[in-house]
């Protein structure tokens, strides 16, 4: 796998996950895990690293490899 194909599955991945959570919060669907309810702002607070880390996947998969310069 190379490391662009790896950098697009991680922002597939990180793409549903950031669907899921903003339907999470728009519809207040609750999450039980233990017994326990998980409080929406979480959901919130995984939205804004989910967006983040796809951005940050697409950047670096489209950069461009820079010529090394000669060594003199």
């Amino acid at each position: 796998m190379t490391k662009k194909t790896f950098l697009f599955v991680v922002a597939v991945f990180f793409s549903v996950h950031a669907i899921l959570d903003f339907l999470r919060m728009m519809f207040d669907w609750s999450v039980n895990v233990g017994g326990v309810e998980v409080p929406t702002w979480t959901s919130g607070m995984l939205f804004i690293f989910s967006v983040f880390m796809v951005y940050w996947s697409f950047l670096i998969s489209k950069e461009e490899k820079k010529p090394e310069e000669p060594q003199e």
